[in-house]
């Protein structure tokens, strides 16, 4: 979780902290969703041994921000996806024979 009282000047995110650094992430991208609208911000935040969230940097401030409806949300750097409930482990216990090179592709509820 992000601080949302943290300052937001003519509609600029001007600073980011970490209020509570949660587990389970990996290093993402950080998006801001507002009411109001909001354009070009750009931040990441890296990820410490336990998987919380340990730094957030702050790239461009964008604007058009609202700062009452500011929500933050948490992605994975390659597919933009928010990080919720996100899968650390596959674990295959019936291999299975004369199968052929695939992807993986996950079915149901994101």
């Amino acid at each position: 979780h992000f601080s949302k009282d943290e300052a937001v000047a003519r509609g600029t995110i001007a600073s980011l902290s970490i209020d509570a650094p949660g587990a389970g992430y990996f290093d993402g991208v950080i998006q801001i969703v507002s009411v109001g609208g909001g354009k070009q911000f750009a931040g990441t935040f890296t990820v410490g041994s336990s998987g919380g969230v340990a730094k957030v940097s702050l790239v461009a401030g964008g604007y058009g921000y609202d700062s009452a409806s500011a929500t933050v949300i948490l992605t994975h750097n390659d597919t933009g996806l928010e990080m919720t409930n996100s899968i650390l482990d596959i674990t295959i216990s019936h291999p299975g024979q004369g199968l052929f090179d695939a992807e993986w592709e996950l079915l149901g509820n994101a």
